[in-house]
């Protein structure tokens, strides 16, 4: 070998260790979070650089032994929304005499905010303690994206002191009487041309920092927060042929007529037949009920499953105004008439399913044959509510003795007769109809209609959308038909509903 190839090789020596070191460097740098990388600080905001705050647990799936409603001696025990009131529910446990070792207790989300700090992390250690089955509520889901985003800001070098910085400047402020909102507003526009404003970066511009989700998500344990992880965004149970869900579902999408062969109820599910000829209806039904999961395009959008409240045109919305969506799933069951061949006008191959779930307490209760809405307004001084499916039906005077009536009958804001269908309402909106509604409210695109706690309003200073003191001012408060206590559930089941009452 002469002398100038060793020379020519000597010169790719730096070369060839600069490549080995990278290679040795690029699994530790792939790990790191990615908004701490990037060709410049104004990378940083660009959302594919942000981890996965959301972490959404799409669907459980219930089985009878999880959901025993067809056992003598156990019950299914479904709760409203609980906002923080361990109180009230271990009231109303105890009204029913719950026991948990043979009841199934459940609750249709929103467990978190709106109550004081220690009252929801009271409510939120026994949910988690105890395993308790539910789904994950808008407010909930607030909480889970804040804790997400505390785990990651505390990994990146000086974010603790950064934060430790703002929470000082905060409690300054707040001393001085300034609103949440406002001083989130001035941070932002002071730090832009500041250090700071490489920090205020990495919180999406919907989020208020140091707001209730927020004070929850630093003070719950670990075992919160997985416990709040877990929770779906919709449960299953093909055994009751029913769904919990905290926000809302839809039986068919708007966009099409309810016959449309896109439509999961208009088409006969195809299921391997038995040998002696006979269709395996519940797999049928089973498989029906999961395409309307999967194949009706709002249900598969977790924002609608968490905030879904009405129908404007054919657009889901958490707005007030508007056709509730229950109204639609009713109209759809109610035109369920099974599998057979010949079938009569507006008649869809299908069997009906029922869906319970909270949200909007607005509506009080709101019992239609399909649909259970159970979010009376605990957290507003009104009424916690549940729905009992299984065990005996006890008598009226055993239900007055154990004090669940509270010597009411039970007429709460937004009740609805489960007798009326309001067929004259549903006429008089068309599923393709584009002028239906034009006047529209507001939506809130910010951070799941982030609460302020000194306003009692959502990110851009509405009411909240399930706050029903904020709705009782917007108009006269109906006269409402009493609820009943034992209402129909499923095919040919009974379930009752109990509450007890509520206070600020």
């Amino acid at each position: 070998m002469n002398k100038r190839s060793v020379r020519s090789k000597l010169a790719y020596a730096p070369l060839a260790v600069l490549i080995a070191c990278s290679l040795l460097l690029l699994p530790t740098l792939s790990s790191l979070p990615r908004l701490a990388f990037g060709p410049g600080r104004d990378d940083v905001y660009a959302p594919s650089a942000t981890p996965d705050f959301a972490r959404y647990d799409e669907l459980h799936t219930l089985s009878p032994h999880e959901f025993p409603i067809d056992e003598p001696d156990r019950r299914v025990i479904i709760v409203g929304d609980l906002h923080g009131k361990y109180k009230y529910l271990k009231n109303l446990l105890d009204s029913i005499s719950y026991n948990p070792p043979k009841d199934v207790l459940v609750h249709v989300g929103d467990v978190t905010a709106k109550s004081s700090l220690p009252k929801a992390l009271t409510l939120l250690n026994f949910l988690s303690s105890n395993n308790i089955t539910g789904v994950r509520g808008n407010h909930d889901q607030n909480v889970v994206e804040w804790r997400g985003w505390l785990n990651w800001i505390h990994t990146l070098p000086g974010g603790s002191d950064w934060l430790a910085d703002e929470t000082a400047k905060w409690a300054h402020a707040h001393d001085k009487g300034t609103k949440l909102k406002i001083w989130n507003q001035r941070r932002r526009n002071e730090c832009k041309k500041n250090d700071c404003g490489f920090w205020w970066k990495r919180i999406p511009k919907s989020w208020r920092l140091f707001g209730d989700h927020f004070k929850i998500a630093e003070a719950m344990t670990v075992q919160d927060y997985e416990y709040l992880i877990r929770l779906p965004l919709k449960i299953h149970v093909p055994s009751a042929n029913a769904f919990i869900i905290h926000a809302g579902l839809l039986s068919s999408d708007p966009k099409y007529p309810p016959d449309h062969h896109k439509q999961p109820l208009a088409r006969r599910p195809i299921v391997p037949r038995p040998r002696e000829g006979i269709e395996n209806i519940p797999l049928m039904r089973r498989r029906q009920e999961s395409r309307i999961l999967t194949e009706v395009e709002p249900n598969t959008d977790p924002y609608i499953n968490l905030n879904l409240r009405s129908i404007q045109g054919t657009e889901p919305t958490r707005a007030h105004k508007g056709l509730p969506w229950s109204n639609i799933w009713n109209r759809d069951m109610s035109n369920c008439q099974g599998y057979q061949d010949t079938v009569s006008k507006d008649a869809l191959p299908c069997y009906p399913s029922t869906v319970v779930y909270g949200h909007a307490a607005s509506r009080g209760l709101d019992i239609k044959r399909w649909t259970v809405g159970i979010d009376s307004g605990c957290v507003t001084g009104n009424r916690l509510s549940a729905l009992i499916i299984g065990g005996p039906i006890p008598s009226d005077e055993e239900e007055d003795n154990n004090g669940d009536s509270d010597g009411q009958d039970q007429a709460i804001l937004g009740t609805t007769n489960p007798l009326d269908e309001e067929e004259d309402e549903m006429d008089a909106y068309a599923y393709i109809d584009d002028d239906i509604l034009a006047d529209e409210d507001e939506e809130d695109e910010e951070h799941y209609g982030e609460y302020d706690e000194d306003e009692g309003q959502n990110a851009e200073g509405e009411a909240d959308d399930d706050d029903t003191e904020a709705n009782k001012k917007k108009k006269p408060k109906k006269k409402t038909p009493k609820t009943p206590k034992v209402i129909p559930f499923g095919d040919n089941r009974q379930a009752r509903i109990v509450s007890v009452p509520c206070h600020k």
